[in-house]
This record gives C-alpha cells, sequence and structure tokens, in this order.
C-alpha cells in the first residue's frame, strides 16, 4: 500500500469528507503517512516541482482529483465540477474507485480507462473500520441531507418533512453522530 495519503482540507479548515478521509487511511494502514496537499499548491493545481515530492501516494474522499500528482492511487475520489482540466496529467493514476458514473465517464471520455473500476465513497466503508462509533442509538431524523459547502442555501427549496440538513463544514463527530440518529 503507498506509503504517503494525500488530503486537502479546504478554506476555514473544516469539510466533514476531507476530514473523514485521513482517518480512514490510517486505519486501513496505520504505518501511512497523512499530507494535507495545500502546502503543494498553486491556485487550486498541483505546482509542477512538487510532483518530485510526492511519490508512492494514494488518495481518498474529496472531488479532488484534479489536485492529484501522477501515478497516485486513487480510491473514491471525484472530479470536482468546477475543475475538470484535462491538462492536469491524469493519464497516470492508478483508479481503484471513483465516486460515481460522472467521474466515471469523465476519465472514460479523456482516458480510457479499465471497466473494472467500482463506485463508491469510501465514507461507506466507516460502519466496518470504526465499529466503536456504531452503539445502537435512537433514530432521531426520518431524513438527513449532508450539503457540499457550494450547496448552501438550496435547502429551503426541498419540501422534504423532518428534514435534517448537516453542513459539510461542521465538526467531523458531529456530522458523524446526526448520521448515526438518521434513519
Amino acid at each position: 500500500m503507498a506509503r504517503d495519503f494525500l488530503y486537502y482540507i479546504p478554506f476555514g479548515g473544516k469539510n466533514f469528507g476531507d476530514e473523514l478521509a485521513p482517518r480512514i487511511a490510517e486505519r486501513l494502514n496505520p504505518r501511512c503517512k497523512c499530507k494535507n496537499l495545500k502546502p503543494y499548491l498553486k491556485k487550486f493545481y498541483l505546482h509542477r516541482n512538487n510532483y518530485t515530492q510526492l511519490k508512492n501516494t494514494m488518495s481518498g474522499l474529496g472531488s479532488i482529483m484534479h489536485l492529484l500528482p501522477q501515478n497516485c492511487n486513487v480510491w473514491g475520489t471525484g472530479v470536482h465540477p468546477r475543475f475538470t482540466r484535462t491538462d492536469i496529467a491524469f493519464k497516470n493514476l492508478n483508479l481503484f474507485a471513483v465516486r460515481g458514473p460522472r467521474t466515471y465517464d469523465f476519465f472514460n471520455k479523456h482516458y480510457n480507462i479499465s471497466s473494472e473500476i467500482i463506485f463508491g465513497d469510501p465514507a461507506l466503508l466507516f460502519p466496518r473500520l470504526f465499529s466503536e462509533h456504531m452503539n445502537p442509538v435512537e433514530i432521531q431524523y426520518e431524513t438527513t441531507l449532508i450539503l457540499h459547502h457550494s450547496d448552501y442555501g438550496y435547502e429551503h427549496d426541498l419540501k422534504i418533512k423532518n428534514l435534517k440538513v448537516v453542513r459539510c463544514s461542521e465538526k467531523l463527530d458531529n456530522v458523524i453522530d446526526i448520521i448515526k440518529k438518521s434513519n
């Protein structure tokens, strides 16, 4: 397994998926070193001089595909809709799993990737990897929606009864607690 796990904590330093990524990586491989990509970036893209410093890497959660260095092992990462440049040296990524059909279609269109790639967010591994958080609790919310920071405000347009809205910028443990209390 790769030695360094790359993640990205944007803006104010809080994002549920991005904070969960290093925890999952460390649980899967306690010997891995988690590195925030922020110091290696220049205007939201990996500065070319930093490619050589990021060898033998893997990455997971977050729509940060555009930030990853060549030869990175990728599981569950997505393509951010605002960062879909095709000139960022994606050709040498080792894709094992992508978030879903949009990311798969993007890579298949531009790079003819394998059809053997599976779909899924690595957060789906949470119950198996962190059983200590899975104690039974009383269900309090019929429907829970975790909003990406770019979707704030749209929850008012939804016509769903008993909707619990969670912002991805809330503390990681709070989001996990709300998910546990959701149907």
